[in-house]
């Protein structure tokens, strides 16, 4: 499956948000709600964001005490910067 704009677009997003919050953890709704509240994403390209990151190593899915999935970051900060540097145009440029 090829990744949409839209999905790379929530996966830079998300790894900013990881490299500037390194001990957050939430549920897809906390993330969607919370981590990317300004951004208006998709329930859809969330999914498959935070999909293509576990599969890169960058996120894992974990089952908080009340059962509910929650996501957190699982990898160095060499590792998510670079993961930005590979799929993350410089602030401001148009792509």
């Amino acid at each position: 499956m090829r990744n949409s704009p839209e999905t790379i677009d929530v996966v830079c997003a998300l790894a900013r948000y990881l490299r500037a919050n390194p001990l957050a953890c939430d549920s897809l709704e906390g993330i969607g709600r919370w981590w990317l509240a300004t951004q208006g994403v998709m329930r859809k390209e969330l999914e498959q964001a935070l999909s293509l990151m576990m599969q890169e190593g960058l996120v894992e899915q974990i089952v908080a005490a009340d059962g509910r999935m929650r996501y957190r970051r699982c990898s160095d900060d060499a590792r998510l910067q670079a993961a930005i540097d590979a799929y993350c145009p410089p602030r401001g440029a148009v792509h």
